[in-house]
């Protein structure tokens, strides 16, 4: 229960900030039946968060993690979240490093065959989040790695992406019934 609801407090905070974004600005563009797009980022999510989970569970379980190990961890995740926090304001640009004209190509084909299956890319969308920088994800995702457990991992990470579910298809459901004028506003 704790999990979930660690979950639902990331689904309105900083899960938000990233899956949300991600959601939001690809939902818009699907022009049939939006809240089977909806169902289908969030199985996709959930599906990827419990076999991940599993995942971690093994790790956790091959290389015992110690305290000294976890500690060195979240020092990792947290410069790298301090980074991606850094590229977003602005501040430093980590686009530099990857040329432009790459990423136009890439841009150009993901745009290309992102909406060809509509449902298909909102599944695939929804299993990519697992990798977004989030906090309340990477704390749950070192919880998990720490049980040295792989089915308790599983459960765990399945659980907390179960718990963010609900935010995010009440936005699904929102935007599905929202009037193409106000769509920018609401967006």
């Amino acid at each position: 229960p704790s999990v979930f609801l660690l979950g639902v407090v990331a689904s309105i905070s900083s899960c938000m900030a990233t899956a949300g974004t991600v959601f939001l600005t690809t939902i818009h563009k699907i022009k049939e039946n939006r809240i089977a797009a909806t169902i289908q980022f969030n199985v996709g999510r959930i599906i990827t968060y419990t076999i991940m989970g599993y995942v971690l569970g093994v790790i956790g379980k091959t290389i015992a993690v110690e305290y000294q190990t976890s500690a060195l961890l979240t020092l990792i995740v947290s410069i790298g979240m301090i980074f991606v926090g850094l590229d977003m304001l602005g501040i430093v640009s980590t686009s530099l490093l990857i040329p432009s004209f790459i990423r136009a190509y890439f841009n150009k084909k993901l745009e290309k065959h992102l909406f060809g299956n509509a449902h298909k890319t909102m599944f695939i969308l929804g299993s990519f989040t697992y990798w977004l920088p989030c906090g309340f994800t990477q704390t749950v995702q070192l919880f998990a790695l720490g049980t040295a457990d792989p089915m308790k991992s599983a459960l765990i990470m399945g659980v907390f992406a179960l718990g963010t579910a609900p935010a995010l298809v009440s936005i699904g459901i929102t935007s599905s019934f929202t009037n193409t004028k106000w769509y920018p506003w609401f967006l």
